[in-house]
């Protein structure tokens, strides 16, 4: 009798820089795995400069553009909708060496993009997930 996994953690990058400028830096592509309801993604900003902008992603299918289902304050604060299902605290304004938490529910997409942009100077963020059934 084959045992089947109900959870699967991963690690989707090293620390990775975010540009301090105008433009999104994407830290982080999550594939959604077959089964999978519900991902919870946390990641860290080092000492190297605050975040000033977050963007979350969803995309149905292989093939689909990517659609943002959160990416202004409000989004992650007082406005949470699915497929986001809660926020620790709010990305779009995350301190130095900070943490945030998001968890959101996957089932049917294909895969979740986060992407950041920093304040004044290239910020840090390393990150970690993991999905369930």
């Amino acid at each position: 009798m084959a045992t089947e996994k109900y959870a699967w953690k991963g690690k989707s990058s090293s620390t990775e820089t975010i540009d301090s400028d105008a433009v999104f830096t994407t830290f982080a592509t999550i594939p959604v795995r077959e089964g999978a309801e519900s991902l919870w993604f946390e990641f860290d900003t080092t000492a190297d400069a605050a975040l000033s902008a977050f963007k979350v992603e969803v995309r149905p299918h292989s093939n689909a553009n990517w659609h943002a289902v959160a990416n202004v304050s409000s989004d992650f604060t007082t406005n949470i909708q699915a497929p986001l299902e809660g926020v620790d605290t709010n990305p779009t304004s995350l301190a130095k060496s900070s943490s945030s938490m998001i968890w959101m529910g996957v089932k049917g997409l294909d895969s979740v993009r986060f992407s950041a942009k920093a304040g004044s100077s290239d910020a840090k963020v390393s990150d970690y997930y993991w999905q369930q059934r």
